[in-house]
């Protein structure tokens, strides 16, 4: 079983790219969202246009990384899900924030998949070392391709836990959607079965019930 989990809004308990414009940007920034909420530019325009408003130097924005408040019951839901799965992050945030996030909360270590954070001499740039040109979502981090990419056999269970656009590709084809946020929006204008979650305590409250969740917790506890 693979996890593929969002950052932004759902590990982090708000939008860290939106918090990072709201502090170091002005308001321009609000006109290039609207743009891409309303379907006008991909998400690669607008936050490449976005983030080119930053200014900051390096040691206000790693500043600004550490504040970054987390949802800390992924850390329970990390303890559980591993002993019979894999879980990985999968952003179209940055992936430098979300480690720095991560580290300061003294999370667990997850692989992250994420845009690249560039340091400018006073703001950032944003590189797409995951994009896929034909991507359905047009994300600068193509979640689909890294399900893909991460199965560790074909077939292999996906689970998709997420909350807002980014997921919205990911969500028609991943076996079993948690969602929250704008994303519940989007499966129920496009009949998508989902579960709704609010916090990691509700995916595993979710969890314990599926069988093969607990046949592979029960092996681990019999022969650790």
């Amino acid at each position: 079983m693979l996890f593929i989990v969002d950052f932004d809004g759902t590990i982090s308990k708000s939008d860290t790219i939106d918090a990072l414009l709201e502090k170091f940007a002005d308001d321009r920034w609000q006109q290039y969202e609207q743009s891409w909420l309303a379907g006008e530019i991909d998400a690669v325009t607008c936050m490449s246009n976005q983030l080119a408003l930053v200014e900051a130097d390096h040691i206000a924005l790693e500043s600004f990384f550490r504040t970054i408040e987390l949802d800390r019951s992924f850390c329970q839901f990390h303890a559980f899900a591993r002993q019979f799965a894999r879980v990985v992050i999968a952003s179209d945030g940055l992936d430098h924030a979300i480690k720095v996030s991560m580290q300061h909360s003294a999370f667990p270590e997850v692989p992250v998949f994420a845009n690249r954070l560039n340091f400018e001499p006073k703001g950032i740039r944003m590189t797409f070392p995951n994009r896929q040109p034909d991507c359905a979502g047009g994300n600068g981090n193509c979640k689909c391709a890294i399900a893909n990419a991460q199965r560790a056999y074909p077939g292999e269970k996906v689970v998709l836990i997420g909350d807002g656009k980014s997921d919205a590709c990911l969500a028609k084809r991943a076996d079993v959607v948690f969602a929250k946020g704008s994303l519940v929006k989007h499966c129920e204008k496009n009949q998508i079965p989902f579960i709704p979650f609010s916090t990691f305590n509700d995916v595993v409250a979710e969890l314990q019930n599926w069988p093969e969740c607990q046949i592979s917790t029960t092996l681990t506890h019999q022969t650790a």
